[in-house]
This record gives C-alpha cells, sequence and structure tokens, in this order.
C-alpha cells in the first residue's frame, strides 16, 4: 500500500489481515475514511492467474459485510478503478487498485 502525504489527518495504526484461500483482505480501522486515494498493489506470483493469460478482466471489488462467503458469487458494493499489470510475455504480474476508505476487498473475476 503506498499513502500519498495528506491521506490522513493524523498518524493512525493500521492493520491488514489476508483471507488465507481468496487475495482478499480485512483492512482496519474499517470505516477510515482517506483524504487522498491510496494505492493497493497485489503481486499475483502465488495466485491462480500466475503464468497464465487472463480468460476475464480482474476487478478490485469492495465488501461491506465480513460476514459473507467469499466462495461462489459475492455481492459487492464498489467495484474500485483497477488495473492490471503485464509481463512483456503479455503475462498478469500485479493489480493495482485506489481506495478511498478502510473495510474488506478482494480481486475477482468473471
Amino acid at each position: 500500500m503506498t499513502f500519498p502525504a495528506g491521506a490522513v489527518k493524523a498518524p493512525i495504526e493500521i492493520t491488514i489481515t489476508s483471507d488465507d484461500k481468496y487475495v482478499a483482505y480485512r483492512m482496519e480501522p474499517a470505516g477510515t475514511q482517506f483524504l487522498k486515494s491510496v494505492t493497493v498493489t497485489q503481486l499475483l506470483s502465488f495466485t491462480e492467474v500466475a503464468n497464465r493469460a487472463l480468460q476475464n478482466p480482474l476487478l478490485a471489488a469492495y465488501i461491506a459485510d465480513d460476514r459473507i462467503s467469499l466462495a461462489g458469487k459475492v455481492p459487492v458494493l464498489e467495484i474500485e478503478p483497477s488495473q492490471t499489470i503485464f509481463s512483456s510475455r503479455g503475462l498478469p504480474q500485479a493489480q493495482v487498485w485506489l481506495i478511498k476508505h478502510f473495510s474488506r476487498y478482494m480481486l475477482a473475476s468473471g
């Protein structure tokens, strides 16, 4: 994560917890609002898309409820602006997206 100068009014302690099965994160303190967009970069080398062409675009999704299962279709509140970074061979290397608040996010496709 990259926090630009002026993203928060005062120093805060953050915690990011990754899901053990999906490319998803709980970012806390939940509800924290940023004055400037924060950049999140997810390397894809240890995901199912590593060294494989994408069949569908990757999307960064905001999920409001921490109790929602991430298997199958997941109801999301926002699709965040994101970009896939590709290698010179055309394979996905990383996904970069912008957030304006902390909550639960995941990468998804399809």
